[in-house]
């Protein structure tokens, strides 16, 4: 057995122990994210009953489900405050690194982590470039969410460089749904926050930058 699956296996373990002694589950499990991942999982599973290829596309559900077992797994966990203000920077130093790793094989030829049986692909340690431009589009608007509320000059420069790593993973993955959707997320971010982009706003950071620089 791999060691991701024991680990998940004995996190699994504690968790039904936690639930026969508690008899509650934890407040993050009640969240309006419950409806759509149970509707995505329905429109999935009909489009794969009715697929071509019913058998690839059923196993596909297989791997969807697994994806939501480690988000229940993850939900036990965390706690109100861990997933206003931890969970975004561990996501984000997590996926950075992946975009990292593909960044320096993309743009500086860094063949470590960046070589999949004995081909050059810049995707970092995902297992395809569609993973790699999905995850740094899903973190992306969290970065700059944390980026636009931050008040500590060492975690706002944090915030806007894995933003702009991230940014770089998605050129580096070379997916073209990857790069659609990021255009798309960049006029959503202008869009909700365009009462921000005012010349105090511009005049602000400008001088910011100069007395960092």
């Amino acid at each position: 057995m791999p060691f991701d699956w024991f680990l998940a296996l004995i996190l699994f373990i504690i968790i039904f122990i936690h639930l026969v002694t508690s008899k509650e589950l934890p407040p993050a499990f009640f969240n309006h994210l419950n409806l759509w991942f149970i509707l995505f999982f329905l429109v999935n599973l009909v489009s794969s009953l009715f697929s071509e290829f019913r058998d690839t596309s059923l196993m596909a559900m297989v791997v969807l489900l697994q994806a939501y077992g480690f988000i229940v797994i993850n939900l036990f966990f965390l706690t109100e405050k861990a997933v206003l203000k931890q969970l975004p920077l561990v996501l984000g130093l997590s996926i950075g690194l992946n975009s990292l790793i593909a960044s320096l094989g993309y743009f500086f030829g860094m063949e470590f982590l960046n070589t999949y049986d004995g081909e050059f692909l810049t995707i970092g340690a995902t297992v395809g470039a569609n993973g790699l431009a999905t995850m740094c589009v899903f973190i992306i608007p969290i970065l700059f969410n944390k980026l636009m509320y931050e008040k500590k000059p060492g975690l706002f420069f944090l915030y806007l460089a894995l933003i702009l790593v991230n940014v770089s993973g998605i050129i580096s993955s070379q997916s073209r749904g990857g790069f659609l959707h990021l255009i798309l997320i960049t006029l959503l971010i202008v869009i909700f926050n365009r009462h921000r982009f005012q010349p105090r706003f511009w005049e602000s950071s400008s001088v910011g930058l100069l007395s960092v620089w």
